[in-house]
């Protein structure tokens, strides 16, 4: 099960998506790069508003073609998770730019950057 919750709101002029989770899955930064969640995650209280909260098997959401995500460094990218399970091999991505890079689980619970 995965809880990914937004404490604080970014500040930077360089922000490229920004997802509350508040009720929707929608991008609150200034690309309009909105998630499309797939088998009914729930919304759940997290620290500031609500969280996404996953099965870890089924659920995930997903944008293809979202616009102004690096394909290379430097970049930074902030998460917060709330794991109690990361040993599944088929749904380990936090975050992945597609034949570029991923920010993932190892099967032993270390988070791993794919460059």
């Amino acid at each position: 099960m995965f809880v990914w919750i937004a404490v604080t709101a970014p500040t930077s002029g360089n922000l490229i998506a920004y997802w509350k989770f508040d009720g929707n899955a929608n991008d609150s930064g200034p690309n309009a790069d909105n998630l499309t969640l797939y088998d009914s995650p729930t919304y759940i209280t997290g620290k500031l508003g609500q969280a996404l909260k996953l099965n870890g098997s089924s659920q995930y959401g997903q944008k293809t073609s979202a616009v102004g995500i690096p394909a290379a460094p430097p970049f930074t990218i902030m998460l917060w998770v709330n794991a109690t399970n990361l040993s599944n091999p088929h749904w380990n991505d936090f975050f992945r730019k597609e034949g570029s890079w991923a920010l993932q689980a190892t099967n032993n619970g270390n988070i791993s950057l794919e460059i």
